[in-house]
């Protein structure tokens, strides 16, 4: 059963990610780069968003009225996820294609990458006791992209959060 639910799984969203590659290409890449060059910064806010994501939407129930913004703020942490996947998925199949010397179009390149990148992380994440390390940390990579570059709509700077910019030059 768990087989058939991890194939599920990666059609799903390999056929979602050929979906939005068609509309949200350079947000896309764009998380991807950020992913591919600063991993353990990704990571790291990855991390921290999960980590004080329930604080922040416990804060916003506890005050009955922000509930609605509460359930907004969880789904928007699940596309967060979902984002981030299909950015790596990105990634991978091109690098794929480039390693078998092949040039793929987009559509083709993320459906092929997210496939692989749900499979592998879906039947990793069945194996007892230690299963659960890869999915995780991959879900952290990604949540942390798709926050650092606010889902693609910024470049991600060289320490992660803020845009480089030009110096201010000293006052006179």
């Amino acid at each position: 059963m768990h087989t058939f639910q991890v194939f599920g799984n990666a059609v799903v969203v390999a056929a979602l990610a050929m979906l939005l590659i068609l509309f949200l290409q350079p947000q896309i890449e764009r998380v991807g780069l950020a992913i591919t060059s600063q991993p353990l910064v990704t990571g790291s806010i990855g991390l921290l968003t999960v980590v004080l994501a329930p604080f922040i939407v416990l804060l916003l129930v506890i005050t009955i009225l922000l509930i609605p913004v509460a359930i907004i703020s969880v789904l928007l942490l699940i596309l967060a996820w979902l984002f981030g996947i299909i950015a790596i998925g990105q990634e991978v199949g091109e690098r794929l294609a480039k390693s078998i010397n092949q040039t793929w179009a987009p559509v083709l390149s993320i459906g092929v990458g997210t496939f692989l990148v749900m499979l592998l992380g879906g039947f990793i994440g069945l194996l007892p006791c230690i299963g659960w390390l890869v999915p995780t940390l991959a879900g952290f990579v990604a949540i942390g992209g798709a926050t650092m570059t606010w889902f693609g709509t910024r470049q991600a700077g060289p320490l992660g959060l803020v845009p480089a910019s030009e110096p201010v030059p000293p006052a006179s």
